[in-house]
């Protein structure tokens, strides 16, 4: 079975502004500002690769399968919910799901998953055969940048400055470092 995940990426939903870099970083001129708003942008996404978590603010995103999977787990928590769960019918028309055919586990900060209904008399049905006949569109990350958790955003502050002045080697290793062990230490209550 194949799955295929996409989601939107903007620099309007992260976690960071700019006047919380610039003040990281000491900088009082608009100079660099496209270059800190770049390096916000990069040091978010390295943040979510080595936490594989998402630290934006209301991410959406669309997985697909060939096929109905046993169960859909949902990669980059937190889940925050499934907008959709659509599918290609035998004739090739896409067709969406009654949400009273699965149900949906949202923890506060782990995977989200989404099972199938057990209730009697209930059938997933048939689809076409193509590599995308089940999507699902659901969002994932923060409602707003306030519940982004501290640890992740300083984590990302300090990847900003390893990124503003890479001249300066070892202190950059440095501020990179100590990110990486407190996204690595943190507890996100992602348990499986």
């Amino acid at each position: 079975m194949s799955i295929t995940t996409t989601d939107t990426q903007t620099i309007a939903n992260e976690p960071i502004t700019l006047a919380e870099a610039k003040t990281q970083l000491h900088v009082t001129h608009n100079l660099d500002d496209d270059k800190i708003t770049r390096q916000i942008f990069i040091a978010r996404h390295e943040a979510e690769l080595r936490a594989s978590r998402t630290f934006r603010l209301t991410v959406s995103r669309v997985r697909t399968y060939n096929g109905w999977p046993n169960c859909m787990l949902f990669d980059h928590p937190p889940l925050i919910a499934v907008d959709a769960v659509k599918y290609f019918d035998t004739d090739d028309a896409e067709q969406t799901l009654v949400s009273t055919s699965y149900v949906l586990r949202t923890p506060t900060e782990g995977r989200g998953d989404l099972q199938w209904s057990t209730t009697p008399g209930t059938t997933l049905p048939l689809t076409y055969d193509r590599p995308d006949s089940v999507s699902v569109e659901y969002r994932t990350g923060y409602t707003t940048a306030d519940v982004v958790p501290e640890v992740a955003k300083g984590a990302i502050l300090m990847l900003v400055v390893a990124l503003y002045d890479e001249s300066e080697i070892q202190e950059s290793a440095a501020y990179r470092s100590t990110a990486y062990r407190l996204l690595d230490m943190t507890d996100w209550g992602n348990y499986e």
